[in-house]
Parts: structure tokens; C-alpha cells; sequence
């Protein structure tokens, strides 16, 4: 039996807030995309997941794992995985939150020209 699957998460945060640091972190997890699109070409997409744990009025990831990967290159989740960390929450209420996010990438057809 995991211990992930045991935990209960008990906080919360609001949906919104979660979403708006997520997608800040677009620029970064462009770059990790665009870096593995040589070898991994056309759309692609990530789905991570983690444990946002409150400290003072900040929330930090632990239990981060990528649950599903249309590239499967250690380099590239490492790369997603470092902009994840990257992250600045506010603290969840009432304990922690389990979040499961998908980024997708599109890449540019026109790129280059």
C-alpha cells in the first residue's frame, strides 16, 4: 500500500489561484517543450502532480511526479519538473492539497519563418 494513496488531503485553495501560478509558469515549461521537440516533434502534452504543504502564508510542492507523459525523456522531466519548483503559492487552508495539472504544447508551424 503507497502512502500516496492513503493520504488524505484536508486543505484547500482556491481553483483560480492554483490555475494563475500554473500558467505563469508557461514560459518555462515552453522552454522544456521546445528543447525535446527535435526528438519528440508535433503536440505533446504532461500531466503533473503533486502536494501543495503550507509553511507561513507560502505553499511548497512535495510528492511531485509526472503521472503521464507523451515524452518520455528523464532530461525533459527533469527540465518540467525544475520549473514546477519553480512555483510560488499562497499556503492552502486547513492542511494540504493534492493538484493534478495538464500542460499541453502546440508547437508553432510557422516558427522560423
Amino acid at each position: 500500500m503507497e502512502s500516496r494513496s492513503s493520504s488524505v488531503h484536508t486543505g484547500s485553495l482556491p481553483r483560480e489561484s492554483v490555475r494563475d501560478v500554473l500558467q505563469s509558469l508557461r514560459p518555462g515549461v515552453k522552454a522544456c517543450f521546445e528543447k525535446a521537440a527535435a526528438r519528440y516533434p508535433g503536440p505533446q502534452k504532461v500531466t503533473v502532480a503533486f502536494t501543495l504543504q503550507g509553511q507561513g502564508t507560502s505553499g511548497f510542492i512535495e510528492d511531485e511526479e509526472i503521472i503521464d507523459s507523451s515524452i518520455p525523456d528523464p532530461w525533459f522531466q527533469a527540465c518540467f519538473v525544475e520549473v514546477l519548483h519553480s512555483a510560488t503559492f499562497s499556503a492552502p487552508s486547513g492542511g494540504t492539497v493534492r493538484i493534478t495539472y495538464p500542460f499541453v504544447y502546440q508547437p508553432n508551424p510557422d516558427a522560423g519563418t
